[in-house]
């Protein structure tokens, strides 16, 4: 197979332009590596890319290691000028000063509750100890089957759940059931070699926190029954008889002696003056002369009033159809239709037999 010197001299060009890839992309990354030995870069410019897009992910550890990747294994052309171009972020990524993070610990340790504090230090004696122990805090808020996630052995991901201890995933009871079991396998899986009795510890050892509260979102089962949507709980998974839950009797946001932190200043560019009616002020704001445009399709597409709670809606509702002209009529919806008993016209309106 023969090169043409200008394809050859178009696809050095195109490598010496190639761009980052994460470390956890496994195979790909190493095909980039391999791209990178390949003769032909005519700047430095991809390494100074590399490293100024890594910073956004990468440890201060982890950056000093990749920029000595990228001098031993890789093709530099000024290695002087790479670390002089790039000094300035791996100094103050590897100098980075913790300090202010244990402070920032402590002053948060001493606003907890009893109960937090229980719950705080039954995790980080579980995390000393390396029992692996599986935690769900139950308090107030402050993929199907035989699925697996998708991690490569040998990617830069599985080095980190190596080293990892602890995870905590928020939001559990929104999850189902099959995301946690398929975690789990994945990480049984992956870390098998890690311990002789991998197979009988849920998530290979790591400790798992999940939070929230079931009395909040439960998974959403397109067109599930209440039953379905009990299974896809994790509640319903082999995994629960292995939680531990701990209780946050608590409410903190309703322990609050003051109100004030609970507002939030609207500027007054945007506010409403009020003439006695608050919610026809808002309506008609909204909606002005909305009797000559209630038939224009794009007039009210594009408007729309937000609430957080059902009597206020009915109340701005109300309002609205007051200002409307025309006899009032109530359409009723039903997610099916007893054939039996009625008849649809083409028109969709029920016929008694």
């Amino acid at each position: 197979m023969g090169w043409h010197s200008k394809e050859k001299e178009n696809l050095e060009s195109a490598l010496g332009e190639s761009t980052l890839l994460i470390l956890q992309l496994g195979k790909q990354y190493n095909l980039r590596m391999l791209l990178n030995v390949i003769k032909g870069a005519v700047n430095d410019k991809e390494w100074n890319d590399c490293l100024s897009e890594a910073v956004a992910w990468a440890t201060g550890d982890q950056l000093g290691k990749l920029f000595a990747t990228i001098l031993v294994d890789c093709e530099v052309a000024e290695p002087f000028e790479v670390w002089r171009t790039n000094m300035d972020i791996l100094a103050e990524e590897m100098s980075h000063d913790i300090t202010p993070m244990g402070q920032l610990h402590e002053q948060l340790h001493e606003g907890l509750n009893v109960d937090q504090k229980n719950i705080h230090e039954s995790i980080t004696d579980s995390v000393k100890s390396t029992r692996g122990k599986l935690f769900f805090v139950h308090g107030h808020g402050d993929a199907y089957g035989e699925s697996s996630c998708d991690i490569n052995r040998g990617s830069q991901l599985v080095e980190v759940l190596l080293q990892t201890s602890l995870i905590i995933w928020d939001e559990a009871p929104m999850a189902n059931e099959s995301s946690f079991e398929a975690l789990d396998k994945s990480l049984r899986d992956i870390m098998q070699d890690k311990y002789d009795d991998s197979m009988d510890r849920p998530f290979e050892g790591i400790i798992m926190v999940l939070g929230e509260d079931f009395r909040q979102i439960l998974p959403v089962v397109p067109k599930g029954s209440r039953n379905d949507i009990v299974q896809a709980s994790i509640t319903s998974s082999y995994l629960w008889n292995h939680f531990e839950v701990l209780v946050l009797k608590k409410n903190m946001r309703l322990s609050r002696n003051s109100e004030e932190d609970d507002l939030v200043p609207v500027p007054p560019d945007i506010m409403l003056n009020e003439n006695g009616d608050p919610i026809r002020t808002i309506v008609e704001a909204t909606y002005p002369s909305l009797r000559s445009n209630i038939a224009n399709i794009s007039y009210t597409k594009e408007r729309a009033i937000l609430t957080t709670k059902n009597d206020t809606v009915h109340d701005i509702n109300n309002v609205a159809m007051n200002l409307i002209e025309g006899d009032e009529m109530t359409y009723f919806s039903s997610d099916s239709i007893c054939k039996s008993s009625t008849h649809v016209n083409d028109r969709g309106q029920s016929l008694s037999n």
